[in-house]
């Protein structure tokens, strides 16, 4: 497949003989395959792809999918490993399952399209609706060369997650066939991707509406897209990957009962978990320390007599250029000027988010800077006019952290996560120099810098992951009103140490002008003692003698 198709982007000429010859090989096995095509847009072009598939077993009317694209990324010519590797598997054992009898129904899906954000995939699901689907693995990256440890995805760009079950089961499956590391993701990466949905590849697509799923490879070399060929493989890996994804489906066959769907939930072991709800409880109650803050500077500006009403009008001037620049990103997406995916994903290997548009972006930024210079100058303005205090500058500061708190609640609670050090550090700001005004406000940003960093290392983007999250942003993938309380947070942490910093000034001291001129006539203390005592008036000192 690799060396007589190469270069099998979604839509191509390769892409469809490709998928002639899978029919052929269905046939061969003794299957029927079922070609259906459907349409889509990608790069801003109308294309035809189909979908490939068959069933094994028609007696259940549960069924348990097992899928692999076909296609390859534009930057790959031959795709031995991504992912003719997950074609043979799905081959291999579509071969198998055809003489083994199962409970379930198994249906063998190869898709065209996927390294655009599974579109592929959710073409199938929306063809059929009433599939009764128990369990979906997604097969990719089989045959890597010098494996390392198989890999397991089970996230999506939703808050829904694979089930703790099927990652305990893939886990096992996975140590005991293909002979490698299968490590489950800690508490620290499942919150982060919890807070900031992000989520390709097949199985994404089931995840994002409730249905068990989890994708499979094997991580090891490194590989360029150019040296991905039939040279650079392991059919030793692909075998023992392959046979622990048979191992993962007759076990997910052999279970009875209707098995947990996929949803939101932290894992510590397969039978220990917390559910969404309790998550969501937990987070809304570490509001409480926030809520009492903001509630006592309240009163203190009421007791007080302040009007809160200027310090309000700064803090929308503070805002107002994040929401513009929102309102062109949207534009210039929606007139084409920047790139996006049919996905509701932007796959993070994918071309487009390897190819940051620097001119693009410079073009905004400097519209963004001259908006803000504007508003800075707006803001000193009002600033002479009328000041502002810094005491109900934190009072606004800290009513937006709450709203924004209580806002997220709505939108995606896990997010929460994200938000929590503001709530912890922002009371703790002071007016003064950067230690206690500029540190504890900026420093409430902590937790989307920690999770550009995790996601930067998680898919090997580096420094361009600032890039992957923008077209992430302007495609809205991030929804519209997480984008606005993003924007919303950014700038009371900017506003906050903005307003709290006061520069260290030394202290000089100042003498009046009679101190002066006694100070300028009269001789130094050491000249006078010596005067004195040259005179006769002061005994001389024993010790100097």
């Amino acid at each position: 497949m690799a060396g007589e198709y190469p270069e099998r982007t979604a839509g191509s000429r390769a892409s469809n003989r490709v998928a002639v010859w899978i029919t052929e090989q269905i046939e061969a096995i003794g299957m029927e395959p079922f070609v259906e095509p459907f349409d889509t847009t990608l790069d801003g072009t109308d294309t035809a792809l189909q979908n490939v598939w068959a069933i094994s077993g028609r007696q259940s009317n549960k069924a348990i999918v097992l899928v692999a694209n076909r296609d390859t990324p534009p930057l790959v010519r031959e795709g031995a490993n991504q992912n003719a590797s997950g074609v043979a598997a799905l081959l291999e054992l579509a071969r198998i399952y055809s003489v083994e009898r199962h409970a379930r129904s198994i249906v063998f899906l190869w898709t065209d399209g996927d390294s655009y954000g599974a579109v592929g995939t959710r073409a199938f699901l929306d063809a059929h609706p009433d599939l009764d689907i128990v369990a979906a693995l997604s097969l990719s990256d089989l045959a890597t060369p010098e494996p390392q440890r198989v890999a397991l995805d089970g996230w999506s760009a939703s808050d829904n997650v694979a089930p703790p079950w099927l990652w305990a089961t893939a886990e096992s499956a996975g140590k005991a066939e293909a002979r490698l590391p299968t490590p489950l993701p800690n508490i620290i990466t499942q919150a982060l991707h919890l807070a900031v949905p992000v989520g390709g590849g097949s199985h994404a697509a089931f995840v994002e509406r409730g249905i068990p799923a989890i994708g499979i490879s094997v991580a090891g070399r490194d590989l360029a897209p150019v040296d991905d060929t039939r040279k650079n493989v392991s059919r030793a890996t692909l075998g023992r990957a392959g046979r622990a994804v048979e191992r993962l489906v007759d076990t997910i066959d052999k279970q009875a009962g209707e098995l947990p769907a996929a949803g939101p939930s932290l894992f510590f072991s397969r039978y220990r978990r917390l559910s969404g709800t309790a998550i969501r409880f937990a987070l809304a109650v570490l509001l409480i320390p926030v809520l009492a803050v903001t509630i006592d500077l309240l009163a203190a500006a009421r007791r007080r007599g302040a009007t809160l009403g200027p310090a309000w009008l700064l803090y929308v001037v503070r805002v107002a250029p994040w929401i513009v620049m929102l309102i062109v990103v949207y534009m210039a997406n929606a007139f084409g000027l920047l790139p996006g995916s049919p996905g509701s994903a932007i796959p993070p290997d994918s071309l487009v988010a390897q190819s940051p548009r620097y001119v693009r972006v410079l073009i905004l930024l400097a519209l963004l800077a001259g908006v803000v210079l504007y508003a800075h100058a707006v803001e000193r303005h009002r600033q002479r006019r009328r000041p502002v205090e810094p005491r109900n500058t934190v009072t606004v500061v800290h009513l937006v952290l709450l709203a924004t708190c209580l806002l997220v609640l709505l939108v995606n609670a896990f997010s929460l996560f994200v938000i929590l050090p503001a709530t912890v550090l922002w009371p703790l700001a002071r007016r003064g120099p950067w230690p206690v005004s500029w540190a504890p406000a900026w420093g409430g940003l902590a937790g989307l810098v920690v999770a550009l960093l995790y996601f930067a290392t998680r898919f090997d983007l580096g420094i361009d992951v600032w890039w992957y999250f923008f077209l992430l942003l302007e495609d809205r993938t991030v929804p519209v009103m997480a984008a606005l309380l993003g924007a919303a947070f950014v700038a009371a942490a900017l506003h906050l140490g903005h307003h709290m910093h006061k520069p260290l000034q030394r202290r000089t001291p100042r003498l009046s002008a009679a101190a002066s001129e006694d100070t300028a006539e009269a001789p130094p203390k050491g000249a006078r003692a010596a005067a004195a005592q040259r005179s006769g008036a002061v005994p001389p000192d024993p010790a100097s003698q």
